[in-house]
Order: C-alpha cells, then sequence, then structure tokens
C-alpha cells in the first residue's frame, strides 16, 4: 500500500512550515506528499506560495520523496510541467474541468482523479475513491473497492484503519503539523504527527 500525504493548508503560505511538512512525510514513513495550487484571495494564508514551488520540488527530491500536486488552474499544471513532474491531481469538484483535462493530456502528464461511483472520471490514469465530506465524523463502510479504484482519498478521522480496504494500492489522507498558531481550515482535522505515525504504521502492517 502505498501512502499519500496532503498538507492542505497546513503550510500557512511559510516556507519553514512546508519544510517541516516534507520532513514529517518521509520520516513518518510516507511515498508521496501532494500539495494543492489553488487561489483564493480572499484569504492568502491558505494558499501555496507558487514562487516557492520550485525550491518545494527541490527539497522533497532531496529527501527522496515523490511530490505532486493538485490543480486548479492551468497556470498551476505549467509549473508542474516546468518542475518536470510527470503527473497532476485532479479534487473532485475538477473532475470534469475540461480545459484542465485538455492541457494535462496536450503535455503528456499522468491524472489522477478522486471521484465516487455518481462522479466517476472514466478518463483518469489512476482513480481514486473519495467521500466528498470534511472531514467524515461517523463510521464509514467503505463500498467493495473493485479494479474501478486504485485506492481512496480519505477524509476520515483517526483511528480509521479497521474501515480500509486491505488490498487497495493508495491511500491520500491529511496531515498537519503540532502548530498551535495554524488557523486555515482543514487544520483540525488533519492528522497530527503522532497520529500520522500510528497511522502508517497500521497501514503498511495490512
Amino acid at each position: 500500500m502505498k501512502i499519500i500525504l496532503d498538507p492542505g493548508s497546513t503550510h500557512c503560505g511559510k516556507w519553514e512550515y512546508i519544510q517541516e511538512l516534507i520532513d514529517l512525510a518521509k520520516e513518518s514513513g510516507a511515498d508521496s506528499i501532494k500539495f494543492q495550487l489553488f487561489k483564493n484571495n480572499e484569504n492568502g494564508n491558505i494558499e501555496f506560495p507558487r514562487e516557492l514551488w520550485f525550491q518545494t520540488v527541490e527539497y522533497a527530491r532531496s529527501k527522496d520523496l515523490d511530490i505532486f500536486a493538485s490543480v486548479f488552474d492551468e497556470e498551476a499544471i505549467d509549473l508542474i510541467v516546468a518542475s518536470g513532474i510527470k503527473k497532476i491531481k485532479l479534487a473532485y469538484s475538477q473532475n470534469f474541468n475540461l480545459r484542465l483535462i485538455k492541457k494535462a493530456k496536450k503535455h503528456g502528464l499522468e491524472i489522477w482523479a478522486s471521484g465516487d461511483w455518481e462522479n466517476y472520471p472514466n478518463y483518469a490514469s489512476k482513480k481514486l475513491y473519495c467521500i466528498p465530506k470534511y472531514p467524515v465524523k461517523t463510521k464509514y463502510l467503505f463500498p467493495n473497492i473493485d479494479e474501478s479504484f486504485d485506492g481512496i482519498s480519505c477524509h476520515l478521522l483517526w483511528p480509521f484503519n479497521k474501515e480500509i480496504p486491505r488490498d487497495i494500492e493508495y491511500i491520500e489522507f491529511h496531515f498537519t503539523l503540532n502548530h498551535d498558531e495554524i488557523g486555515v481550515p482543514d487544520h483540525w482535522f488533519a492528522l497530527s504527527p503522532k497520529e500520522l505515525r500510528e497511522a502508517i504504521q497500521c497501514l503498511k502492517k495490512q
């Protein structure tokens, strides 16, 4: 099982937090880290600072950690291509953004997507079953993940290992740092460093 970690906006736009997140992902045993390249004009500190993208990629690679990103506009795809990354992720809300799909295919990028039975991304190279809620507060029994899906984009609160099918190839979930001043919306339900280590240890044993 391959572990993909998404820090959401918990980097708070700070280079030192980005470094800490990459260090934590590597130290915890994750296989990939995936940032989100969206724009928010009202709250800049939840955006990933695009001027830091290239040094972020370089830093992740120096740790021998796979890195890619969810994209929400064509400029983000340009950043991905320029940094030599060969894949992107489309969030649940972007599954049928034809401009993004067309541009990604033009550049020969592998497209990963999150979907469910009603929002099914047939074009994707890798498909992750997604519960489009943040987070899922109650026990959730995943449907049988057959060959239609390659893994799960998980928004469960920890502990969640008992709900995860054992035969999936990929699982993606959110994580954060132990900093009290992190006030972004996705901090409170993301896995803490301690929870992250516990989760990966459990999942890797399956």
